[in-house]
């Protein structure tokens, strides 16, 4: 979605082909999904929602891309795609959905608004790909999920 654009609904649409994919192949297995993971243009300190100044300016994005600045925030349309993939997951046996988008944000996300979300540099360097301790700390969590489901 961040670069060639496509929207939610055919990210979507190709993430739950895979899972039918897998369901068809691998019948009887459980299949978990992991929700999209936040993500920011803004490169200075990682806001999910544009900032915008008194003057109602968007700043913070400072990246150059088709000749555009000052790129949309996807944090709606990854809310949206990992609301329907846990709603996806509730409705079809042995599908699990797992959401990891605590881990890489500062603070509690049901504490603080909205528009002061943003994601821990420490967890996401760039604010797209997790860092050594953003994986570890997802893969922690991970594991925890997984076992989880092998107790249940």
């Amino acid at each position: 979605m961040g670069w060639a654009w496509c929207s939610p609904e055919v990210a979507l649409i190709g993430i739950l082909r895979v899972v039918e994919e897998l369901r068809i192949q691998k019948p009887g297995s459980i299949i978990v999904i992991n929700g999209l993971l936040p993500r920011s243009f803004d490169r200075k300190d990682g806001y999910l929602h544009e900032k915008r100044n008194n003057n109602n300016n968007i700043i913070g994005i400072h990246r150059k891309y088709d000749g555009r600045y000052n790129f949309p925030s996807l944090w709606n349309d990854i809310k949206s795609i990992n609301q329907q993939l846990e709603e996806y997951s509730k409705r079809h046996d042995n599908v699990e959905y797992f959401d990891a988008t605590d881990i890489f944000l500062m603070g509690d996300i049901d504490i603080v608004s909205e528009d002061d979300l943003r994601i821990d540099p420490n967890l996401m360097n760039d604010f797209l790909h997790p860092s050594h301790i953003g994986y570890k700390l997802w893969g922690d969590q991970i594991v925890l999920k997984l076992q989880e489901l092998i107790h249940n």
